[in-house]
């Protein structure tokens, strides 16, 4: 774990983003994939392009050189 980051829901559209059916996180000048725990566990992709407008509480992750945000 590196860090722990909150997007509050007003600064969504501006920090988190839709690639390819992908969320990415705008995190210091950088786009972050999103994993989101429930749906990998579940076997679920992302349900659409529309990112939510709600608390994203991210837990940043490096393993080996690969960087990604938990939510």
């Amino acid at each position: 774990v590196e860090e722990i980051v909150w997007v509050r829901p007003q600064h969504v559209r501006d920090r988190i983003e839709c690639i390819d059916g992908n969320e990415q996180l705008h995190l210091r000048e950088r786009l972050l994939p999103l994993v989101h725990l429930t749906r990998a566990l579940e076997g679920r992709s992302a349900a659409s392009d529309e990112i939510a407008e709600r608390d994203y509480k991210v837990v940043v992750v490096r393993a080996g050189r690969t960087q990604y945000g938990l939510v």
